[in-house]
């Protein structure tokens, strides 16, 4: 009789077992605190669910060599596992992000498992077309804005999977500052484009893919690929403002559009109303407000291309 050697098990779920084989809810959420990370925002209930959230959250922040050595310092009977697993979030950071899944098609390929079927593409079709009715009809303000930075989406910012490693060490280090010590941190577009990448997108995400753009007047643009129950997943562009209030920085909604039809140019695009991006809007202010549990934010300053944030480690 023949036997085949059964596939090794991926890194993320070796680092799920053992985590949660030797780990009780309350130690998690101690070890969450340890990386500056708010326990009760990780989606889902339960030990399971909350150590999967934990590890996918520390891939796209750049943490998974500190959450795995938090872990071998509180179990260090399980050394061994541990340093295997340093060694792949050392070598490979990527294999630690989660992979988009995909569906087996009748030709054999195999395809994003986000594909849609007939009948609810067609029902998709339905909505967006009596959407677009009821904009057109109503009408709003604030829909010429985004206009202007639709040009942007022809040319996109590049995601980097090296510029967001850099930013998440640099956010490292900021947060091993001591108590009230003051420092200073840039970011330009392809490092904001490249972490936001890490760290907001994933399945549980209403965010697929991001473009940043920092303007000039403490202005952003992001250009992004959403989820949201009444567009489907869609291309949107987003003008924020940011500033900074009472330590925390803060996204305030300028104006929106969504591209309908992919016909290329400006072509295609519709505007939307601002609420209609509220839950994206939280999401990304959700994740800004877990910063500001670490640092305050002094003042800030939006150039072409970058934005310069002065803070004070609380």
């Amino acid at each position: 009789m023949t036997t085949t050697d059964s596939p090794p098990t991926p890194a993320p779920a070796q680092l799920r077992q053992l985590i949660v084989a030797h780990f009780d809810l309350d130690e998690i959420e101690s070890i969450c605190f340890d990386l500056g990370i708010d326990y009760d925002s990780l989606p889902g209930q339960g030990k399971l669910k909350k150590v999967v959230e934990l590890i996918e959250h520390c891939a796209r922040s750049g943490q998974v060599v500190r959450l795995i050595d938090i872990c071998a310092q509180l179990r260090p009977a399980v050394e061994p596992a541990w340093q295997t697993l340093r060694a792949t979030a050392t070598s490979t950071p990527t294999a630690f992000l989660p992979q988009e899944p995909l569906i087996e098609r009748a030709d054999g390929a195999r395809s994003p498992a986000l594909n849609l079927p007939a009948d609810r593409a067609l029902k998709l079709g339905f909505a967006l077309g009596a959407l677009m009715v009821l904009l057109i009809a109503c009408g709003f303000s604030g829909g010429l804005v985004a206009g202007r930075f639709i040009q942007f989406t022809g040319d996109p910012v590049p995601s980097e999977i090296a510029a967001g490693m850099q930013m998440a060490n640099e956010l490292a280090a900021i947060e091993s500052l001591p108590a009230g010590a003051q420092s200073r941190l840039e970011v330009d577009n392809i490092k904001a484009t490249s972490y936001a990448n890490l760290y907001l997108t994933g399945p549980d995400s209403p965010i697929q893919r991001i473009h940043a753009r920092f303007l000039d007047t403490s202005q952003t643009s992001l250009n992004m690929t959403v989820t949201l129950p009444v567009l489907g997943q869609r291309q949107v562009v987003a003008a924020y403002n940011i500033s900074a209030d009472q330590g925390r920085l803060v996204l305030g909604t300028e104006a929106a559009s969504v591209r309908l039809l992919d016909t290329g140019g400006l072509f295609g695009w519709i505007a939307i109303p601002n609420f209609m991006l509220e839950p994206v809007t939280r999401f990304i202010q959700s994740r800004l407000d877990g910063a500001a549990k670490i640092v305050s934010i002094d003042r800030l300053k939006v150039d072409q291309g970058r934005i310069t944030l002065w803070l004070t480690k609380k």
